[in-house]
């Protein structure tokens, strides 16, 4: 609290006189309160629905940011896809994703996208494609049966299967299945369809026939369930359900790691097949997504974030900024923050608002400032957004308090009074006492 200062002057001359400046020694008493916010689950605008990859047609210009590419994946010159192979015999080709996941509610996600399988050889269409889950940042690259994930564990894959091998219990050339640890084996009976025997309405699911067609992955953790919906429509709601399959424990396969997502492609000899996607969607928790229609609501969410801290030249207040990018590099606006902490001192809004109604700007930025702070102390500022986070350190310093030139006139014998309102940019309770007496009269502070 601020302590008035109450000057009464006794004037000994005969004559007016003003006093222009009063010498007054102000002493800090630092407060210091360690205060923060952390939320449980991530926050978003009620009209945003954010998913961690959202990306509804490719570019040559930005796969390589997207994505490692590997063998003979690429987006063809002109296109918007991404071809994972050509129309030639034992090609390879996948994509993985540049940043990793964390798990969630047993390792949930939700995933759509859509592709197509075409230009066949004349003697049939090879191999297929495959989504795939898997903790290392690196691909086998296996062509052939092997569809680029033989061998890959810790991984959780959903074949889209246009060969039959006989070798791996394929149960037609027209087949949707699910995979683990790179196994290729159709061991289990759940654990496939074959398309040859779906139909839905007038509407017959051949993998290999030039169709682009549309699929949602749905992964309940916490029930330990796998749904897996294929159409000829962007939206979720005309598709039909092909593969419904329980007891499936991606936390046991994972064991914790985090994970990547990859694309996988492969052709054989002498079959062949181009493999293209078209678009994605995906989000790191069960959360069905209803429609790839890129007119919709969902909205690409952060993948990085950056924390800056200074302090403002003006007020001697310290500032902090979170930037938050998309895969892209590009600012996010209207998203805020699961948390933002201050290891001292209060972090609050430009305006006194709580941390929890800071969205960030047109720029990606959420700006704050800390409050009562301590002096000489090393403050470490954190953030977070969904899997990705960011903190730094910096140290506090005591930064001078201030108190308004004034001027007092009054006549001779007669006393004067006023108050001298001291400010302190760190927030530091002050206490005043008198400097240098003036030339004329008598100083008392109260």
């Amino acid at each position: 609290m601020k302590e008035g200062v109450i000057l009464r002057i006794k004037a000994t001359s005969g004559k007016l006189f003003k006093i222009f400046v009063i010498s007054i020694i102000i002493i800090s008493n630092s407060l210091i309160y360690p205060i923060g916010f952390t939320k449980t689950e991530a926050a978003t605008s009620d009209s945003n629905v954010w998913l961690t990859y959202k990306i509804d047609e490719f570019s040559r210009d930005t796969i390589g940011q997207l994505f490692d590419v590997l063998g003979s994946a690429e987006v063809p010159d002109g296109e918007s896809f991404i071809r994972l192979t050509p129309a030639e015999t034992l090609q390879s080709g996948a994509v993985i994703t540049k940043n990793n996941f964390c798990p969630k509610d047993n390792y949930s996600f939700s995933t759509a996208f859509s592709f197509k399988m075409s230009n066949q050889s004349p003697d049939g269409p090879s191999d297929g494609l495959t989504f795939t889950l898997q903790s290392n940042p690196t691909n086998p690259l296996t062509n052939g049966g092997g569809i680029g994930i033989h061998g890959t564990a810790p991984s959780f894959s959903v074949k889209y299967d246009t060969f039959k091998n006989e070798v791996y219990n394929d149960p037609s050339e027209n087949n949707i299945a699910i995979t683990t640890n790179g196994v290729m084996q159709n061991n289990n009976s759940d654990w496939y369809t074959d398309l040859n025997q779906v139909t839905s309405g007038d509407t017959s699911y051949v993998l290999s026939d030039g169709t682009q067609y549309y699929t949602w992955i749905d992964y309940d953790g916490l029930s330990q369930n796998v749904q897996i919906r294929l159409g000829t429509s962007p939206d979720r709601s005309s598709s039909d359900l092909v593969l419904d399959v329980n007891n499936i424990d991606l936390g046991t396969i994972f064991d914790g790691d985090r994970y990547y997502a990859s694309f996988t492609g492969t052709t054989g000899s002498p079959n062949y097949e181009t493999h293209d996607i078209y678009n994605w969607y995906f989000v790191n928790r069960y959360e069905p997504i209803e429609t790839l229609n890129p007119q919709n609501d969902y909205r690409q969410a952060p993948s990085s974030l950056e924390i800056v801290a200074d302090t403002d030249a003006e007020t001697g207040l310290y500032n902090a900024t979170a930037t938050l990018l998309d895969p892209l590099g590009n600012p996010v606006q209207g998203a805020t923050l699961d948390s933002f902490t201050s290891s001292n001192g209060e972090l609050m809004g430009p305006n006194g608002e709580a941390i929890t109604d800071l969205e960030s700007d047109v720029d990606g930025k959420i700006s704050a400032m800390i409050r009562n702070v301590g002096h000489s102390q090393d403050i470490t500022l954190s953030a977070n957004f969904d899997c990705f986070t960011d903190s730094t350190t910096f140290t506090t310093t005591n930064q001078p308090p201030t108190a308004p030139d004034d001027t007092k006139t009054t006549g001779v014998n007669e006393p004067v009074s006023g108050q001298v309102d001291g400010q302190d940019l760190d927030g530091d309770n002050l206490t005043y006492q008198t400097g240098s007496e003036p030339s004329n009269g008598i100083v008392v502070v109260n």
